[in-house]
């Protein structure tokens, strides 16, 4: 039977994760603010939660109950059919939203769908202070007096698991992604990174065209709310070498992945990246300003993708405006992509390019330029 499930992400992104899911198997998906709202089966859902790129977060919807008071929501929460899938092995921590409702304590309210929950199927309840990755997460949102009431399938799903030094204001694997889709990158192009940072760009890319998915194996809530649903048609990935270089893996072919910073520190929190992330192999990095980067290597065209640093550093940055000025001479045929702050004014030869996505980092709006 059909379930309907949300998945989240960064707004702005949803046409792109939109498009993702119905290619993974999504039936009548919508897109929202910040969300994709779409249907599946227990059959389809796993390869789904396990293998979007794009996706924040997968959560799937319980159900509805209208309450005014602790007593009828926990009855009536109790009889929603939670025991299809929890049981006393399950550890559950439940987080409350409350608007324009009589019931305005979130507090209360989440103690009170917990002791539903637990009586009504026996899992027990996580306390707040100690989460792991094998708590399982009940979101309840309760909005003019109705509690709407979605299962977390998947915790963090931009969390890749590969990253071991952020470096400097490192960027969201999943918007890393959402990126390159918005860019137009495909595996069967090169992708240069010329302002690689600890790598995110290039590790997101690596892994994708060598045929992995975009997280190391661990284990998610969907595995232990349905164990025989894991997804077997997708091979676990490499664990990764213990030693200075990622081990010869028998993985597709991958397509050059190149990437540059005039930061040794910045290098080495790449290379500890893609060592982790099974793909140090598959990623080539080099000490160089990307003023210095004036000639594409020499490969066909391919994708050049910038995420420069923000704030002051940017505005008094030349690198950016040189490189911008001397692209379309010294790369005949590539498509140069760059992320900036939405408000920021930028090279007049960057300026003239479409805008391909718009979306926030935090509390900063950035846009994506590309052409």
């Amino acid at each position: 039977m059909a379930r309907t499930f949300h998945a989240t992400l960064s707004p702005g992104l949803e046409p792109l994760l939109l498009a993702e899911l119905r290619g993974l198997g999504a039936r009548k998906a919508t897109a929202e603010h910040g969300l994709v709202r779409f249907r599946a089966t227990w059959q389809t859902i796993a390869p789904i939660v396990h293998r979007t790129r794009l996706a924040t977060r997968v959560r799937m919807d319980v159900g509805e109950v209208r309450a005014t008071d602790p007593r009828t929501l926990a009855t009536r929460v109790a009889r929603l059919p939670f025991a299809e899938w929890l049981d006393d092995r399950h550890l559950l921590r439940v987080r409350a939203t409350c608007s324009s409702s009589r019931l305005w304590h979130s507090g209360l309210v989440a103690d009170t769908v917990a002791g539903a929950v637990r009586e009504a199927c026996g899992a027990a309840r996580a306390t707040v202070d100690t989460p792991d990755e094998q708590t399982i997460e009940l979101l309840v949102r309760l909005h003019d007096d109705t509690a709407a009431l979605r299962l977390d399938l998947g915790g963090r799903l931009d969390r890749r698991g590969w990253r071991v030094d952020t470096g400097r204001a490192p960027l969201r694997e999943n918007l890393a992604a959402a990126l390159l889709a918005a860019a137009g990158w495909t595996p069967d192009l090169p992708l240069l990174d010329p302002m690689c940072g600890s790598g995110t760009l290039l590790i997101e890319a690596a892994r994708q065209g060598a045929g992995l998915p975009p997280r190391l194996p661990r284990t998610l809530p969907l595995d232990t709310l349905l164990p025989l649903l894991r997804d077997p048609e997708h091979p676990a990935p490499p664990e990764p070498s213990s030693g200075t270089s990622a081990g010869t893996h028998a993985l597709p072919d991958a397509p050059l992945v190149l990437g540059s910073d005039r930061e040794a520190r910045a290098l080495d929190a790449a290379r500890a990246n893609a060592r982790a992330a099974g793909v140090l192999d598959r990623v080539q990095l080099q000490l160089a300003d990307a003023t210095a980067v004036v000639s594409p290597p020499d490969t066909p065209p391919g994708l050049v993708l910038l995420n420069p640093p923000w704030g002051e550093r940017l505005r008094s940055e030349p690198s950016l405006a040189a490189f911008c000025n001397t692209f379309a001479e010294r790369f005949p045929g590539w498509t140069l992509a760059v992320l900036t702050p939405r408000d920021m004014a930028v090279p007049d030869a960057l300026a003239a390019r479409p805008v391909r996505a718009r979306l926030r980092a935090g509390d900063i709006p950035l846009v994506l330029r590309a052409g």
